[in-house]
């Protein structure tokens, strides 16, 4: 890496002293009330000491300007005078740099500055507070700091809060952007705290000043998404930090200097933890996902290197390294997955620590490693905190062959001679079952005293020497998947991912009600007043497709408040994905990922109706349920399931009709609903309420109710509840969706006509030329029936722009008002999300309600039907002002509203020419100029709505003006940068058609999961997966008071809940009861055969034994007894038959199947010649082990025949040339002896010869076909050895 790309440039003070600070003019910090919000008066003098410290500062920065630039104005005519004063003037500027200096240290942002634009329509949040947030980040490792003997700070969504560990009052420091918080890290003297941002790019560090909470510093381009590491060094004048996907770059900050001395990349996964050596800050190590990486700042003569050395993890299992611990000489002590504790040294593990027996250090994961006072503390997953001594850490070693003990030591049987180093713990603490320990730190100034964060859910304080604990916190693990308002008092309930339901009294910031139940929870809902009047009953959905009604009552035997379970039913196999409960209480519906809808009937219980009929002369649903005698218990209460029906994808969202489409006069109330006068609380909550507006009657009469569900690829189906007796279930649960009158509903969208469109020739600048001319071109129209391919691409581009923004967008949501209207959430092609209302009578109708440049993830509709409550996918949550004039469809809206008037009027036009001024305004899709003349008849309409909401000075708009706010609210992102005319955004009321938006939750891991409102409207809540309730108060509305609290005894029943997940569904029960009745009435069947079979057996033995006993002359023979002879030997040769015929059946099965093992077993188990055993002493652990080998017998045979063979020949050839030399020497022989008998020795001779030469070429031919076929059973061998 070359110095450039390590270093950056440090002289640059002035210009970042003079660019990024923004002050006021009287030194005063704008944000500091408005920003950081606190519960009580904590640091208030601090704040003022340092608001008139920054205006001493900025006095004395603008007394060095002044001078300065006078200054540098004067102008000397003699080179000595200008000698002397330039040599004066680097005197003063060296004084100046001194002063800016110390300036530059006080010096703090104004955060009203950095925060973004506030968008069109938005209001401000100064009538808006954070009451509290309930929950903490379980998960999230490094996320606990203490930053006195009693505060600590932690980060939660895009929020840090500062808490007191005693009172637990909150101060709440929010995210500037919108995004999360992805690191802190504070100070080493704990006047300083820095927060890292996570952004969708260029993501900020900020340094606040502690105790104040005033932004200090600004640390930027360190990064493009996101941080997931800080760390300062040991003097503090140093922050290392480390960014997220996708540049995981390590930066080192002069942090005062907003400067960057040095970055290198860290990995290229995730980084978890950074960290300076405390003795030496040139040194520092990274760890994370798969690796651990050792740093050192070192000084070449090209400047500073950050120079990185990857650990090596040699034969050791590859570990995800969550933290580690600097030890002394450099080596640095990690944890590990597997929960053995590594020791690194020279970037190479010198030695693995385990407990005596090779038994790891954890059971599990470990994420906590502490040094105090000579001891180790480690702890993770399994719920211990074992201390290790110090000095036998640093000291641990092993030698290669030999451990502690002088054995051999190894982790398991395939990884031989790991060094592992066995030690004793010098104490440990079991903190109980479920308890998974993420974070541990030590309380300032107490000696035993230490704070953790359990992953299960808990913060608490732990003395190590009495072993006592104390809960600080109590909040879900993980995410929190579902939160409901309760509609009497200020009290909210929420599940969480870990199963676990808790009530909160927010007004008092505290928690009232929890309990734990089997399973994750996924989905929370509140049965409605309809079916429980008080209010305190809720249905929770689990992953194992259980179903439980909870309720919140009172016991009298703990006299205590507590939740019980009043049914439980299992009508998934699989994890419920939704649940909704139709608005008269009559219908609960229920949906899984395994594409399943399950529905149930909610009835009352028979004696219960008869009994209540009997004493009080009630007979009538509501009627009994609306009286006071009424407990909603299993007692009251019958849940009957009816049945379901399978679909073909998943559903996403779905929404039952409050009225059945009924109630049409309702929304005629609701525009009429205002609250601006002051009135009655009693009247303000008859209004609200929809309850009460005579909707009960409504209710009563229903018969069928009507639901809309919304399927993964965005179509709308319906469904209409059917009447008991047309439900036959008694064989089988599933439906037919003809049952349930199962239809698409589908909203018609226009599609771009084809048609042409005409160029208008005329111009402005041609009306200068003779009137002749004007006459002949103002009505010349230049119609392309011959249009060239550009031409042709402009007019395709044309007809793309003017189609509807509806054409291709996706429904993900759907909201059902009265009268048949509801809203639907669409996300757009161009990712935009837009909430749209529709009436079920008009699929070819739509209103735009709301417009937001990022996908809507979440909608929902307050009590009072007032607010709109919108979830964004950057986790932004809006608060929206809603009106019903928004939704209804009139004759003005006879077509989908389109974004561009332009568009709208070429979708309704029924001619098949169009006009346009010019083919040059299009760029892609998007026409600059296509509406100029409707630009001006807008801007004309804004000045008359501007003129009309002047004269209106309470902010009450009538029903043509509203018309026009929504339509300025249609477009938001292309409105947002412009600002209205004549007002101030920070002034704006909250009328209809403005909202309010807040930061709230984490961008990446944070996604909306409940939005709600108080019964009164002046609260706001909401949940998300980063585990976050927020708690807003709403100041434009007015709290009201409680009713009186009414929280039903406890029957006593006792409803077990379902802990084995393999339990069967009700489908799965019925099948197997089915299936079990049918085998028990065979069983039935083949007991009665059987009777009557031993009942002929025992009456025929006793015929046998009166005629054995009568004499001789009465007696039968026994033959006489056969009725059919051959019967025996009938039945023998069918059973032969028959077994005959099933061998032939399974013949070709058989000899099949045998081949195959034959085969597997030739290839596999012929040629072992031994397995593989191990031998393991009991008392020093070593093992013996035998190898695993092939058989070589037929290599060798094949092998020992060829050679053999070989010899044979060479043999008989060394024979055939012998006898052939004796042959020729024998004739010489005779020749010199028998000169005489030379003719006829010669012709023997030479007769002989030619025999033996026969015989010769013979043999050779025989020993060559032997040859050659020992080669080819060799090879044939060897083939067979090796394939």
């Amino acid at each position: 890496m070359s110095d450039p790309e390590n270093r950056e440039n440090e002289n640059n003070l002035d210009e970042v002293y003079e660019d990024n600070f923004n002050l006021d003019n009287t030194g005063n910090l704008k944000d500091v009330n408005e920003s950081i919000i606190e519960e009580g008066n904590e640091g208030e003098g601090d704040n003022d000491n340092s608001e008139s410290n920054t205006k001493e500062n900025n006095k004395e920065f603008n007394d060095l300007e002044e001078n300065r630039a006078e200054e540098s104005d004067e102008d000397d005519d003699n080179d000595d005078l200008k000698k002397k004063k330039k040599k004066k003037v680097d005197d003063d500027n060296d004084d100046d740099d001194e002063g800016k200096k110390k300036i530059f240290d006080k010096a703090f942002y104004d955060i009203t500055e950095l925060k973004p634009k506030q968008e069109l329509k938005q209001v401000s949040d100064s009538n808006f507070e954070i009451v509290y947030i309930f929950g903490f980040e379980s998960e999230k490792l490094n996320n606990l700091y203490f930053l006195n003997e009693t505060n600590f700070i932690s980060a939660i969504g895009n929020y840090v809060y500062i808490v007191n560990i005693n009172s637990l009052k909150h101060k709440y420091i929010p995210g500037i952007k919108n995004g999360g918080i992805g690191a802190i890290a504070v100070h080493p003297n704990m006047s300083y705290f820095a927060i890292a941002e996570k952004v969708e790019n260029n993501p900020f560090i900020y340094i606040y000043e502690y105790p104040s909470c005033q932004l200090h510093r600004i640390l930027r381009n360190g990064s493009v998404k996101g941080y997931n590491a800080l760390c300062f060094n040991n003097e503090g004048t140093r922050l290392a930090s480390v960014g997220s996907e996708p540049d995981y770059t390590l930066t080192i900050w002069d942090w005062k200097q907003e400067n960057v001395i040095l970055r290198s990349k860290a990995f290229s996964q995730d980084v978890y933890r950074v960290e300076f050596l405390k003795e030496n800050d040139q040194i520092l190590t990274t760890s994370g996902m798969g690796h651990i990486k050792f740093w050192n700042i070192s000084n070449t003569f090209t400047g500073l290197k950050l120079q990185g050395n990857l650990g090596k993890f040699g034969i050791v299992e590859l570990s995800d390294i969550s933290t580690f611990l600097h030890l002394s000489d450099g080596k640095v002590l990690s944890s590990s997955e597997t929960g053995y504790l590594l020791l690194w040294e020279g970037g190479l593990i010198k030695c693995v620590i385990s407990r005596p027996g090779g038994k790891p250090c954890h059971n599990g994961k470990i994420f906590v490693l502490l040094s105090e006072e000579g001891e180790v503390y480690s702890s993770g997953e399994d719920g211990f905190i074992r201390i290790w001594d110090f000095e036998n850490l640093d000291n641990a070693d092993v030698s290669f062959d030999l451990n502690q003990n002088g054995n051999k030591k190894q982790v398991n049987a395939y990884q031989v001679q790991i060094p592992m180093f066995e030690i004793d713990p010098l104490d440990e603490i079991n903190l109980g079952k479920n308890i998974r320990v993420n974070n541990m730190i030590k309380l300032i100034g107490s000696q035993n005293e230490f704070l953790i964060q359990d992953g299960s859910g808990t913060l608490f304080k732990l003395d190590i020497k009495t072993r006592s604990m104390f809960n600080v916190m109590r909040f879900h693990s993980k995410e929190v998947v579902g939160v409901v308002s309760n509609p009497i008092n200020h009290t909210i309930t929420s599940l969480g991912d870990d199963g676990s339901i808790k009530l909160y009294d927010y007004i008092n910031s505290r928690i009232i009600g929890s309990a734990s139940y089997s399973g994750n929870g996924t989905v929370l809902r509140m049965l409605p007043r309809t079916l429980d009047p008080k209010c305190n009953t809720y249905v929770a959905g689990y992953n194992d497709g259980v179903i439980k009604f909870i309720k919140y009552v009172q016991d009298e035997e703990e006299n205590q408040n507590k939740f019980v379970i009043t049914h439980i039913s299992k009508p998934h196999a699989t994890s419920i994905s939704s649940l909704e409960i139709s608005p008269d209480g009559r219908y609960l519906v229920s949906t899984a990922v395994d594409r399943t809808l399950f529905l149930y009937y909610i009835n009352l219980n028979e004696d219960f109706v008869k009994n209540m009929e009997s004493t009080i002369n009630i007979k009538n649903r509501f009627e009994i349920i609306q009286s006071e005698n009424f407990v909603f218990s299993s007692k009251t209460i019958n849940l009957i399931p009816l049945g379901f029906i399978e679909l073909h994808l998943n559903v996403i969202n779905m929404s039952w009709s409050p009225d059945n489409h009924c109630c049409q006069n309702l929304i005629d109330d609701y525009i009429s609903f205002d609250v601006s006068d002051k009135k009655s609380e009693k009247d303000i909550k008859n209004e609200k309420f929809w309850e009460y507006n005579n909707l009960y009657d409504t209710l009563s009469c229903l018969s069928k109710n009507k639901l809309l569900i919304v399927l993964e690829n965005g179509t709308i189906y319906e469904i209409t509840t059917p009447q008991l007796n047309e439900i036959d279930n008694t064989l089988t649960f599933q439906l037919k969706p003809e049952q349930l009158n199962f239809k698409e509903w589908v909203l018609e969208i226009a599609k771009a006509k084809d048609i042409k469109f005409i160029l208008n020739k005329k111009e402005d600048e041609k009306k200068n030329e003779s009137s002749e001319d004007e006459k002949n071109e103002d009505n010349v129209f230049d119609v392309l029936d011959n249009i060239n391919e550009e031409e042709k691409e402009i007019n395709n581009e044309l007809i793309k722009h003017y189609e509807s923004c509806l054409q291709g967008a996706k429904i993900v949501g759907i909201l059902y008002l009265p009268g048949g209207y509801f809203l639907i959430n669409f996300v757009l092609n161009d990712g935009k999300g837009q909430i749209r209302s529709c009436h079920y009578d008009s699929p070819n109708q739509s209103r735009i309600i709301f417009t937001y440049p990022k996908r809507i993830v979440y909608m929902s509709i307050s009590n009072s039907r007032q607010y709109l409550l919108f979830g964004i996918s950057d986790g932004s949550v809006i608060q929206y002002k809603f009106d019903y004039t928004d939704v209804i469809l009139t004759h003005d809206h006879m077509y989908h509203e389109e974004l561009d008037t332009k568009v709208l009027e070429y979708l309704q036009s029924d001619e098949s020419t169009f006009y346009v001024d010019n083919f040059d305004q299009i760029e892609g899709k998007i026409t600059n100029k296509l509406n100029e003349r409707n630009k001006e008849d807008m801007n004309s309409n804004n000045d008359d709505n501007n003129s009309n909401n002047n004269d209106d000075n309470n902010g009450n708009n009538n029903d043509d003006n509203n018309g026009n706010n929504n339509d300025d609210n249609n477009d938001t992102s292309s409105n947002k940068n412009s600002e209205p005319s004549n007002q101030d955004l920070n002034e704006l009321q909250f009328t209809h058609g403005h909202y309010f938006k807040a930061n709230l939750h984490d961008n990446k891991n944070g996604n909306i999961t409940g939005i709600a409102l108080s019964y009164d409207d002046s609260y706001m809540i909401s949940c998300g997966s980063d585990g976050a309730i927020f708690v807003f108060r709403n100041k434009y509305e007015q709290k009201l008071d409680d009713e009186d609290e009414k929280i039903d005894m406890n029957d006593n029943v006792v409803i077990d809940d379902i802990i084995d997940k393999n339990c069967y569904s009700l489908q799965e029960a019925k099948i197997k009861n089915d299936r079990d009745k049918e085998l028990a009435n065979a069983e039935i069947k083949k007991n009665e055969t059987r009777s009557k079979i031993n009942e002929l057996r025992e009456e025929f033995l006793e015929i046998l034994a009166e005629n054995d006993k009568a004499e001789n002359n009465f007696k039968v023979d026994r033959e006489l007894f056969k009725i059919d002879i051959n019967l025996q030997e009938s039945h023998e040769m069918e059973r032969k038959k028959s077994l005959v015929e099933i061998e032939k059946e399974f013949a070709w099965i058989n000899e099949k199947e045998e081949l195959g093992l034959n085969k597997i077993k030739s290839k596999f188990l012929d040629p072992i010649k031994t397995e593989k055993i191990v031998i393991t002493s009991f008392n020093t652990h070593q093992k013996v082990s035998t190898f695993r080998t092939k058989k070589i017998e037929l290599i060798m045979d094949a092998s020992m025949k060829n050679d053999t063979y070989n010899n044979l020949n060479g043999e008989k050839n060394e024979n055939n040339y012998n006898n052939y030399n004796d042959n020729n020497n024998n004739n010489a022989i005779i020749d010199d002896n028998n000169q005489s008998n030379e003719n006829e020795s010669f012709k023997r001779n030479e007769l002989e010869n030619k025999q033996n030469e026969k015989k010769n070429e013979q043999i050779i031919d025989n020993n060559h076909e032997i040859k050659t076929r020992e080669v080819k059973e060799v090879n044939n061998v060897l083939k067979n050895y090796y394939y």
